[in-house]
């Protein structure tokens, strides 16, 4: 026992499984702490896909039918206020309907132009240029005795020349103004189409209450295209403005409003409405062609324009301006 105790009292001479290195003789790799225990990674989820809608596109020709609707709904409620579409003095009717129309640039038009203010111009255009030359032409080109061998054809060549160029103006300029949505620019250019038939479709003379009364129809017809075109897959809607073009002929003829001219007068009358009718088809659809042309430029003359067609969602930036 004694001598148990006496070797608890010593100390145990160190081994060398027991034996630790002092802190100056350490190496690096022993000094430098342990790494952080590595987390297992997640294994990877793939992100649902989403198909890109286009709600503002969709909603912006909602806005072009209604600048089309409230412009045939106060054309022909002018139409039929007799204090408004009075045979004699001012054009009542007309002046406020261009007011309206007015009204409408200025409502929608304060941080920048919109499709409405795209709507509006086209009907005001439309009720200040052509539907006022169409009613002159056809009027003297029903005109008795009309012909080019007794020179009393020239006023009514002339004017048509003119419409004409009106025409072909603004399908450009629609063209161009709207190079940014090529598949709504014809619907812009319709009511400026559609007015040029309902108005040579006119019976007698061609007074105020007459020339409100196309117009209206005119601007039904097309607003009822933009609803048409809205409900339809964006490529089809650039066949909706001459398929409404061609239903108003149709129904015009239908309803006994085709072309008329005095039996005395000669070839060179309908020679002017088949021009005229050629030209508003192909106005209507030149107008989608050039905004074509144009977007597809404007694209290829930018910088990063290949980036931007191989990778839309990334590069493009919408010039579309806010829909009011």
């Amino acid at each position: 026992m004694v001598l148990m105790e006496r070797a608890e009292r010593e100390p145990r001479a160190m081994s060398s499984e027991d034996w630790e290195p002092e802190p100056w003789s350490r190496s690096l790799e022993q000094l430098r702490p342990a790494p952080p225990p590595v987390r297992a990674t997640p294994p990877a989820v793939r992100p649902p896909v989403r198909r890109p809608s286009q709600p503002g596109r969709d909603r912006s020709i909602l806005g072009i039918a209604v600048t089309h609707a409230v412009t045939a709904i106060v054309a022909f409620g002018a139409s039929l206020l007799g204090i408004l579409s009075g045979p004699v003095g001012w054009p009542k009717g007309i002046i406020l309907l261009v007011l309206c129309l007015f009204a409408g640039i200025v409502l929608s038009n304060d941080e920048g132009a919109t499709l409405f203010t795209r709507g509006w111009v086209a009907n005001l255009v439309t009720v200040i240029a052509v539907m006022p030359l169409t009613a002159l032409t056809v009027t003297l080109a029903r005109q008795p005795h009309v012909s080019l061998a007794a020179g009393s054809a020239w006023s009514a060549i002339l004017l048509a020349l003119v419409l004409m160029l009106v025409l072909v103006a603004t399908g450009i300029a629609f063209g161009v103004w709207s190079a940014d949505s090529p598949d709504e620019s014809g619907l812009l250019m319709l009511p400026v189409a559609l007015v040029v038939p309902a108005m040579i479709g006119v019976r007698g003379e061609i007074d105020q209450q007459a020339a409100l009364q196309a117009m209206a129809g005119a601007a039904m017809i097309a607003a009822i295209a933009a609803i048409m075109s809205w409900s339809v897959a964006p490529g089809l809607r650039a066949f909706a403005p001459p398929v409404a073009l061609g239903l108003e002929v149709i129904v015009l003829w239908l309803a006994g409003r085709g072309p008329s001219f005095e039996n005395t007068s000669g070839q060179v009358v309908p020679m002017l409405y088949s021009l005229l009718f050629a030209l508003t088809v192909l106005v209507v659809v030149g107008t989608s062609i050039i905004a074509i042309i144009v977007k597809q430029l404007e694209r290829n003359s930018r910088p990063f324009g290949r980036a931007e067609i191989e990778a839309p969602t990334a590069a493009r930036v919408s010039a579309r301006p806010p829909l009011r």
